[in-house]
């Protein structure tokens, strides 16, 4: 077993404000109530937004919304989760410099944009045409070392998306076309618009 990794209290948050705006209170309450005790600490309390929390309470939190509250599939409730923290840290990160911001910027740095929400991995951007770019993620799999599947699957490319739609690419696509879960070292993503 690795290094247990960990993850901004941002995504907590995020994590909150979507059961509560998808469902209601009461999805977050039950979501939190039927969490072990050790994760019931972190998710009933005070979460602070810059501060760090276990990976592992994350990865639980989410895969039971998924599975458990969620109205709608894991990709598209995923999916939508992703978009509600870019929608929020992309204006808070680039302030009034977002409206200047390019695709091309914030292709250029989704390694430093990764490491703002997890401490483990990389995310490390190579251009391949003016407006193309490939994303290789490096990061462990165990629940408490690295983000889950779910991430890898949906939640980049959802983030990936919006963050570019959010600069002004009309045709933002981010194609997950390797995983990490499924070919043992990294996930690739193909970024385009």
């Amino acid at each position: 077993m690795g290094t247990a990794g960990h993850i901004k209290g941002s995504l907590l948050v995020h994590l909150r404000t979507q059961v509560v705006h998808r469902v209601d209170d009461q999805a977050w309450e039950r979501l939190v109530r039927e969490a072990p005790a050790g994760d019931r600490e972190v998710l009933g309390g005070l979460v602070l937004t810059a501060s760090w929390y276990p990976m592992g309470v994350w990865n639980r939190a989410l895969n039971a919304y998924l599975a458990n509250h969620a109205p709608g599939t894991a990709r598209d409730e995923t999916t939508a989760y992703a978009e509600r923290v870019a929608d929020s840290d992309m204006h808070a990160l680039f302030k009034v410099a977002l409206r200047l911001a390019s695709p091309a910027m914030v292709a250029a740095r989704a390694g430093s944009l990764w490491s703002r929400y997890f401490d483990c991995g990389a995310l490390t951007p190579t251009q391949v045409g003016p407006t193309q770019w490939r994303l290789r993620l490096e990061a462990p799999t165990a629940e408490e070392e690295g983000p889950s599947p779910m991430l890898c699957q949906f939640g980049i490319v959802g983030w990936a998306e919006q963050a570019l739609r959010l600069t002004g690419a009309r045709d933002a696509s981010v194609v997950h076309s390797r995983c990490r879960f499924a070919s043992g070292h990294y996930c690739e993503y193909r970024v385009s618009w």
